[in-house]
């Protein structure tokens, strides 16, 4: 019973994440949305069956941060839909952790706080509100340590791309960092 309420959960988020997207990109195509969530949900099941229930929040997770990506290298904006279904994958993981909680709400107060200040302070020039956001919405998922280093791989690739590909052109382009955050987030989600 419980491998029907996977796919279904993974069908409805496949849907409505490509809708999102699809919607920010200016395209709408609901088979495309149907086909994305049929295989999202196939993908969970499969996960569900092979491995622990961990593991479907991982790949649930990844699957929204590469919509992330997607969606704010093209839009320089980060949808607040994707960030609230990553906290609660976040709460989700806090409930099934096996690892400690108190670690994971330490990540929420003091790295999200960090970036909120650094919002704050900067008025929006240095990072952005959807960073901001993915920061936090990501914390519940990965505790401090795991933040911290996803935070620095993020921030070490997004400097590396700028010096290599907007710095050679003196671009003034800004550059989105919702793809480089996504893609550290993704790499310690599955250490």
């Amino acid at each position: 019973m419980f491998f029907i309420v996977v796919f279904l959960v993974g069908l409805l988020s496949g849907i409505t994440i490509d809708s999102v997207s699809r919607e920010n990109l200016g395209a709408k195509s609901v088979c495309k949305s149907i086909f994305s969530g049929l295989f999202i949900g196939l993908i969970l099941l499969l996960t569900y069956f092979y491995f622990e229930f961990a593991w479907i929040l991982k790949v649930l997770a990844a699957y929204i941060l590469i919509n992330i990506s997607i969606v704010d290298f093209k839009t320089y904006k980060i949808p607040l839909l994707f960030n609230v279904f990553l906290f609660i994958l976040g709460i989700f993981s806090c409930i099934d952790c096996k690892e400690n909680v108190s670690d994971k709400i330490q990540a929420l107060i003091l790295v999200g706080g960090a970036f909120i200040l650094l919002y704050k302070f900067t008025k929006g020039r240095a990072i952005g509100g959807g960073d901001v956001k993915l920061v936090v919405s990501t914390s519940l998922l990965l505790g401090f340590e795991r933040q911290l280093w996803a935070i620095f791989a993020g921030l070490i690739i997004a400097c590396l791309c700028y010096f290599i590909f907007l710095k050679k052109q003196n671009s003034k382009k800004i550059l989105a960092l919702g793809p480089f955050l996504s893609i550290g987030i993704i790499f310690m989600i599955f250490k």
